[in-house]
């Protein structure tokens, strides 16, 4: 699966090191587990990231991600919607986790390495 990540920073790899470290996601920062969103079209998802500098392109394999939304599992019922719990679960199982809310996410626990990488021109909108 090609996954998308935009952001003003310069990576080589996309590691879930620097989870925290920007004003996207310093309020996700208080879970406990670091990640890097993606998304799985190449428009941003979030009005906050039609401005990013660079748009990434990462490959996951499906089988690598677990999703939430149908939760084959039963791990919201399992561990009472704690985020936290369900967040630590998966990341020993899986690379990844997919959701929805306004719109359809992919939080990455793992690093990866960019296959693609582009830069934003001003006056541009991402395609």
């Amino acid at each position: 699966m090609k996954l998308y990540h935009f952001s003003n920073n310069d990576f080589k790899v996309l590691k879930p090191d620097f989870f925290g470290q920007n004003s996207y996601t310093q309020n996700d920062a208080r879970y406990s587990l670091p990640r890097v969103f993606c998304y799985d079209t190449a428009k941003p998802a979030e009005y906050t990231f039609k401005t990013s500098n660079f748009r990434y392109v990462i490959r996951i394999k499906d089988k690598l991600i677990y999703n939430l939304d149908n939760d084959v599992l039963g791990l919201k019922t399992r561990f009472n919607f704690d985020i936290d719990k369900i967040l630590s679960f998966v990341s020993k199982r899986y690379h990844a986790i997919e959701y929805t809310t306004s719109f359809k996410t992919f939080a990455i626990f793992k690093a990866y390495k960019i296959f693609t990488k582009e830069n934003f021109v001003i006056g541009q909108n991402w395609e």
